[in-house]
This record gives C-alpha cells, structure tokens and sequence, in this order.
C-alpha cells in the first residue's frame, strides 16, 4: 500500500518535472494561420518526440501547434454520449493528463471528429 503511494508520487513528480521543462523551452504562441497539426494520443514514448519535432516545425514555419484526436473513428464510439463530453471538456479544461503535457509542449487547442447528422446521411447514401 506504501509502496504504491510512493510510486504514484513519483510518476506525478517526474511528469510535473517533464510539462516544467518542456514550458521552459517551448512556450512561444505565433499569431498566424499556419498550423503544424500533431496526433493527440496517449502514446508516452511519442510526446517526447513530438515535442521536438512539431517546436522545430513551428519555429521554421512560424506555426501554431494543434493537436488532433484521431482515434475516433478507430477505438473510440462514433457518437459521444455527455459523460464522455464532460470528461473531455473537463480534462482540456484542468489540462489533466494527456492534455497538460501536450500543451506544455506549445499546443494551442484541441481537435475532436464530431459526428452529426449531415454526415450520418452522406454516408448512407454512399
């Protein structure tokens, strides 16, 4: 019981140590319309990696980071009921977990897949 107290500390210590950093050197905003769009997944071996490399490509372009959720259409529900909706707004919100190392590392916002009617139609008819 102790022992995973004390693993859980230190998890949330490195990670607080990771967004610190990661805030140090990456946190510039650019007020263009120029978009570098990154994966927004919870892959941990990757956020290093995009950290890196979406900075170098926003300073080269002069482009704003913004992270997209592309597991929708794969694991996760088409349709979103409102739990899922709360914990998503809630989470972007608070910055909690996948959220506040992605926007320590400069993103800006993020994109969720909605599925609406329109597009429910569209693909009956196809």
């Amino acid at each position: 019981m102790i022992n995973t107290f004390f693993n859980f500390l230190k998890k949330k210590k490195i990670l607080l140590n990771y967004k610190n950093i990661n805030k140090k050197l990456f946190h510039k905003k650019f007020n263009t319309n120029d978009i570098i769009l990154v994966e927004f997944n919870a892959f941990h071996s990757d956020h290093l990696f995009f950290s890196y490399f979406s900075n170098v490509l926003s300073k080269k372009y002069n482009a704003k980071i913004i992270a997209f959720y592309n597991f929708k259409l794969i694991v996760s529900k088409l349709k979103d009921n409102w739990i899922s909706k709360l914990k998503w707004f809630f989470s972007n919100f608070l910055n909690y977990n996948n959220f506040g190392i992605y926007r320590s590392f400069g993103v800006e916002s993020f994109i969720k897949p909605n599925i609406d009617k329109n597009i429910e139609n569209a693909s009956s008819k196809i």
